[in-house]
């Protein structure tokens, strides 16, 4: 049986810098097989992939990564060659391969390839190495009707971020793929060019601290523009200065829990939360249900000033006089 080393390129970013690595990956890809199968054991990745009209697709590049991979943008934006698990391209049947080597432990993997022209793409969010797979000396086989290995014309999707107050700057990730957008002054976003199916996104401010991530996913279709929920905050602003609030980020359409402050002010008791800060909008209490629209909301804290009764008792030095109760910390003036 011939076998068919190829060099891979792999590239390695540093924090604070970035270092261009050449890392020689050797794997071994064999002939298409009576059965369609590629006939080395010892790849734990493997597959065709094939042109829309269902041919074997040559010299496309095909990328491993984690499924928890995310791009550093500030590498995005300097470097000529992506950072990414490990690359290859397939050969003049369509086929690729990645050894264990390559694949480096058990866990949930994401698979990218995209045509020698870059006109068509396809994207698999989720391949499986289970720990036993891993230590045997099988492969896994993704060109089967669980995974879409044809390759597709890429989609677009749009979304926006809003706050209740202010601007987010940041950007938009998508796991398991080399994609960064930022936010524009409105908190929109767009991706062009993207490979279609299942997209899980990251929202990120500048700084670095996550906006929102997790459950914002969109079902990308070839060659459309697909429109991702927009992500709006609730911001529960309990100080007494206005100007400390807690964010939370909802996709527009959840269901928000309302919470209680975290803050406490002092000689008052909470009373609910308002939509508008000096009281007159829609009121809500801890428990309540809210649906997060597509405009953030702002939840001001409202507190009752506590009141404390006074009772002063005459003695044989005499007696005063004073009101019958007090606020918290209000001084009281007694006549004698």
């Amino acid at each position: 049986m011939r076998k068919l080393t190829q060099l891979l390129q792999q590239t390695c970013s540093f924090a604070g810098a970035v270092l261009m690595l050449l890392v020689q990956c050797s794997q071994v890809i064999g002939p298409q097989s009576d059965g369609g199968d590629i006939s080395v054991v010892d790849n734990k990745i493997c597959g065709t992939v094939r042109t829309p009209q269902g041919e074997p697709a040559a010299g496309a590049t095909v990328y491993l990564r984690s499924a928890e991979y995310l791009a550093d943008e500030t590498v995005l934006a300097k470097r000529t060659v992506a950072s990414v698990t490990c690359t290859t391209v397939t050969d003049g049947a369509g086929k690729f391969a990645f050894s264990p080597k390559n694949v480096g432990s058990a866990g949930v993997y994401t698979v990218e390839a995209v045509s020698a022209d870059s006109q068509t793409m396809f994207f698999i969010d989720s391949v499986v190495v289970d720990s036993a797979l891993f230590a045997s000396t099988a492969w896994l086989k993704i060109d089967t009707p669980q995974y879409a290995t044809t390759l597709a014309p890429p989609c677009t999707i749009t979304g926006s971020v809003r706050k209740a107050s202010g601007t987010v700057d940041g950007t938009v990730k998508i796991y398991g793929l080399d994609a960064v957008a930022p936010l524009d002054e409105n908190g929109d976003y767009t991706f062009d060019k993207l490979p279609a199916g299942q997209l899980r996104l990251e929202v990120r401010y500048a700084s670095g601290d996550t906006v929102h991530t997790g459950n914002i996913s969109v079902t990308a279709e070839p060659g459309k523009s697909t429109a991702v929920a927009p992500i709006a905050n609730v911001s529960y602003v309990s100080s007494t200065d206005g100007n400390t609030a807690e964010d939370v980020w909802k996709n527009a359409g959840d269901t928000l829990v309302v919470d209680t402050p975290k803050q406490e002010k002092a000689g008052c008791v909470f009373s609910g939360w308002n939509s508008e800060a000096d009281g007159s909008g829609t009121t809500f209490q801890p428990g309540d249900t809210l649906i997060v629209d597509t405009v953030a909301v702002s939840l001001h804290a409202q507190w009752k000033e506590v009141w404390y009764s006074l009772d002063v008792q005459s003695t044989e030095h005499g007696s005063v006089t004073a009101p019958d109760s007090a606020g918290h910390g209000v001084p009281v003036l007694l006549h004698h």
